[in-house]
């Protein structure tokens, strides 16, 4: 189904998540369909997903190129467009329970150092991808990236303690307006002569 530069991940829980924060007003008509494809970054560290934003304003396209049991949904292509801040491509009345192909461009590459050494980049993707309604007239694939960030040590402040010594306070810094369980339990690394310590 792929080419053997990307991985593909069908997201089961995402269709959940989405419908909750979408109006209901999209899903009252029993003809009524969405289609979402998704591009998305990984960030992998020892083997853990700890975040994964989408990616903006990536070309995208796509067409049905065939049918598959009890289609619905009457828009049977899109683009050439952008997905948007969510990294999604939304599509009103978007064939369902249909084989589509879809064509991407990813820019800036997409840098994936976690299936790969040396790292490889890859500018641009093209798919066959069946994508099912899911019984609420939804349906949605994702498309990744996988990319490893690299922990460098903050430079260590006088104040730290020894195991005999233990401060009153720790701050632990993160680019998340908040630490989340959502892809693994946060791991916390103490950096001291070059070794960590978890």
């Amino acid at each position: 189904m792929f080419s053997v530069l990307m991985k593909k991940a069908l997201v089961g829980g995402v269709s959940s998540l989405l419908m909750a924060t979408w109006p209901l007003s999209c899903f009252n008509k029993s003809d009524s369909t969405v289609l979402i494809i998704r591009m998305q970054d990984w960030e992998v560290r020892d083997g853990i997903v700890i975040r994964a934003p989408g990616r903006p304003n990536q070309p995208m396209a796509g067409f049905v190129q065939s049918d598959l049991a009890n289609p619905v949904g009457t828009v049977t292509a899109f683009g050439p467009t952008k997905t948007d801040d969510d990294g999604d491509v939304r599509v009103a009345d978007g064939r369902l329970n249909a084989n589509w192909y879809v064509s991407m461009t990813w820019y800036p590459g997409c840098v994936d150092n976690v299936n790969y050494t040396p790292p490889r980049v890859f500018t641009q993707v093209t798919d066959y991808v069946n994508i099912y309604d899911t019984g609420m007239s939804f349906g949605s694939h994702t498309y990744v990236c996988e990319q490893l960030d690299i922990d460098e040590p903050d430079a260590i402040d006088s104040g730290f303690s020894t195991d005999t010594s233990h401060p009153g306070t720790i701050t632990v810094k993160s680019n998340q307006v908040m630490l989340t369980s959502t892809y693994g339990m946060p791991l916390l690394r103490l950096y001291g002569n070059g070794t960590v310590q978890r």
